[in-house]
């Protein structure tokens, strides 16, 4: 039995056989590239950060993980790693969308192992 096969992909599959490797890598980052504003566009339609609540262009917002990764996000390449926030996403982990200064400081309470904001004061 042979399977019907979308003649969009045999057209995409041929124009990747024709590819160098570099090409098919920038080919691989611009999608990738694509599917993280994708996903910020699903997590902050208007592009506020979810922490300082500034309005920032798609391209400037980071993907945020609300209670930590437990996983390297250095050890995927891009492609892969955008494609572990969707699933994440649609899993129902808490992601929001921040600017890259919340996210740096969200994420410096996960690597230090405490929460500033909870410490007593002195």
């Amino acid at each position: 039995m042979k399977v019907a096969v979308n003649p969009s992909t045999l057209r995409s599959r041929a124009r990747r056989a024709r590819m160098t490797a570099n090409e098919r890598t920038r080919e691989k980052a611009k999608y990738a590239q694509k599917r993280r504003l994708d996903l910020l566009r699903e997590l902050s339609p208007d592009g506020t950060c979810a922490k300082c609540g500034e309005v920032f262009p798609h391209d400037q917002l980071e993907v945020n993980h609300v209670d930590g990764i437990s996983w390297n996000h250095d050890s995927v390449n891009q492609h892969l790693r955008y494609a572990r926030y969707w699933r994440e996403y649609r899993a129902g982990v808490a992601l929001n969308a921040a600017c890259q200064p919340c996210n740096a400081r969200d994420g410096q309470r996960f690597r230090r192992g405490y929460d500033k904001s909870s410490r007593r004061a002195a």
